[in-house]
C-alpha cells in the first residue's frame, strides 16, 4: 500500500530527496528544489513536493508549481508539473501526477497543467 509524505518548501527538500531511497538527485535539479532557491520566493509562485513511499521504500517523487509569468496563450494560468521519476509502475506515476493535479487544481483553481 502506497502512503504520500508531503514536503513543504521550508523543509529542507533538497536533503530529503537526496538521502531517501535509491533516487539521486542531480546538483542542478538538487538546488532547485532547495527552498533557498530564488524562484520560492518571488511573489505569486507557489510548489509542493510529493514523495510516494511503499512500507518505508520511497518509490517515486514530483513537484506542482505554480509560476506567476507562466501563462498559456489565451492568458489563463497554468500549473506546471515537474521532477517526476518513479519506479516502474503505472499505479505509482498515476498516484503522484493526480496528487500534483489536484494540488493545482484544489489549491490553486487551475484547470491547465503542463510537464515534462
Amino acid at each position: 500500500m502506497l502512503r504520500w509524505f508531503e514536503i513543504s518548501s521550508n523543509s529542507g527538500a533538497r536533503c530529503i530527496w537526496r538521502m531517501r531511497g535509491g533516487f539521486t538527485v542531480r546538483r542542478t535539479v538538487a538546488r532547485q528544489l532547495s527552498p533557498d532557491y530564488p524562484f520560492y520566493n518571488r511573489p505569486g509562485n507557489d510548489h509542493r513536493h510529493f514523495l510516494a513511499y511503499e512500507g518505508t521504500r520511497v518509490v517515486g517523487r514530483a513537484s506542482a508549481m505554480v509560476n506567476a509569468a507562466i501563462r498559456d496563450e489565451d492568458g489563463a494560468a497554468v500549473g506546471l508539473v515537474g521532477f517526476f521519476e518513479c519506479v516502474k509502475d503505472p499505479v505509482v506515476a498515476t498516484v503522484l501526477l493526480d496528487a500534483a493535479r489536484d494540488w493545482l487544481r484544489d489549491e490553486h483553481g487551475l484547470r491547465r497543467i503542463w510537464g515534462r
